[in-house]
């Protein structure tokens, strides 16, 4: 059985993984004004923030339309695919995997089957990637879904805000409004697991820093680190090195830029960690 893998643009995986599987993404827009672009295709990251603050303006994004994944879905059906597999970040901070599940409705040729990471980022774009090579290998539908369901269950993202502007205008994480009008000046450490974001607080970005550090160790054996970071490359290799220092010679941390899509909810400045914890089989 041909199985076929589509996200979004949110998943910020390479090009190269995204080519070497035949992974099919699907844009999210991403609005500037009166100006909408699709993330990852005609919007240059570095002009994206350049405007951002010539302008001080605050970009918001909307969900592809029903029709662009029911097109996608189709075409991979008209090439051959006997399933496919939509694989999307958190139903709980966007919509994108409730418009690919309606489209999902839409195609009658083959099964489409429509994955909630409960992720962001990276976070999403392992469990992407881990969901086509097992497709590439030939497994089959459930095993693969069996396989980035326990794979998403030990998947953790964390990212420390810069800018608490972009957080309060996105309106994506309730708890940080009990935040608004009370602290002036704090540096949030967001986290994302299994769906659920949760919020905690420290003074400084030394402090920010440390409770980075400290929530990953705290997590035991790690399978898989990478570095994120929102406009912000010098401070991700200041994060960068000291996991390589906690994990010497145990983990080869990448660093990834977050996509557009993502920036507009957390800030510009924002860096931190996704992470997949090791299984207790390791």
């Amino acid at each position: 059985m041909a199985i076929k893998i589509v996200t979004d643009s949110t998943c910020d995986l390479p090009d190269e993984v995204i080519k070497e599987y035949d992974i099919t993404v699907v844009p999210v827009y991403v609005n500037l004004g009166e100006e909408s672009y699709q993330d990852g295709v005609d919007l240059n990251r570095n002009e994206f923030y350049s405007r951002i603050e010539r302008h001080k303006i605050y970009p918001t994004t909307a969900s592809p339309a029903i029709d662009h994944f029911s097109k996608a879905f189709s075409k991979l059906a008209s090439k051959g695919a006997d399933c496919i597999l939509s694989i999307h970040l958190s139903s709980s901070i966007g919509g994108v995997f409730n418009v690919a599940q309606l489209a999902s409705k839409n195609v009658k040729r083959i099964l489409v089957h429509t994955f909630d990471t409960g992720q962001i980022s990276i976070g999403t774009g392992f469990i992407v990637a881990a969901a086509a090579k097992m497709a590439k290998a030939g497994k089959n539908l459930n095993e693969i879904i069996a396989s980035i369901q326990d794979l998403a269950n030990r998947t953790y993202t964390f990212a420390m805000v810069d800018n608490l502007n972009f957080l309060k205008h996105s309106g994506r994480i309730s708890q940080f409004k009990t935040l608004l009008g009370s602290i002036l000046q704090v540096k949030p450490v967001l986290r994302f697991y299994r769906g659920i974001p949760s919020v905690e607080v420290v003074r400084t970005s030394k402090a920010a820093f440390d409770h980075l550090i400290r929530s990953i160790r705290s997590l035991g054996n790690l399978e898989r680190l990478s570095v994120l970071h929102i406009n912000a490359h010098e401070r991700a290799l200041i994060l960068l090195r000291e996991a390589e220092k906690q994990f010497a010679g145990q983990l080869s941390p990448r660093i990834i830029e977050v996509s557009p899509a993502i920036g507009t909810h957390i800030g510009p400045g924002a860096v931190g960690f996704a992470v997949i914890v090791a299984s207790p089989e390791q």
